[in-house]
């Protein structure tokens, strides 16, 4: 899966980013951006956050047509855009 990180739209402060791991992390820019994972209850998250390095704010943004829930998967950019692989949501392996 993959999205345009021009195409986020962010909201500041409105949800809070909960504990995960088995989650991918990059830097875009001046921020690095935190998507989906594992939560404390086992089940896969979908939520995309950016941490604003300069002023240390994270920020949740919003895609039009986000990825699957997945944890344990891989995530990279280029230029402008993210690139999401593999991963599983539950017991189910994903592309």
């Amino acid at each position: 899966d993959h999205w345009d990180a021009q195409r986020t739209e962010r909201r500041r402060n409105e949800d809070k980013l909960v504990p995960r791991s088995h989650h991918s992390a990059f830097i875009h820019g001046d921020s690095m951006v935190v998507f989906g994972g594992q939560a404390e209850d086992q089940r896969p998250l979908g939520d995309l956050w950016s941490l604003e390095l300069n002023d240390h704010v994270w920020s949740r943004l919003t895609v039009a047509a986000p990825p699957d829930p997945r944890h344990s998967h891989t995530a990279v950019a280029f230029e402008n855009t993210a690139v999401i692989f593999g991963g599983a949501s539950g017991t189910r392996a994903l592309e």
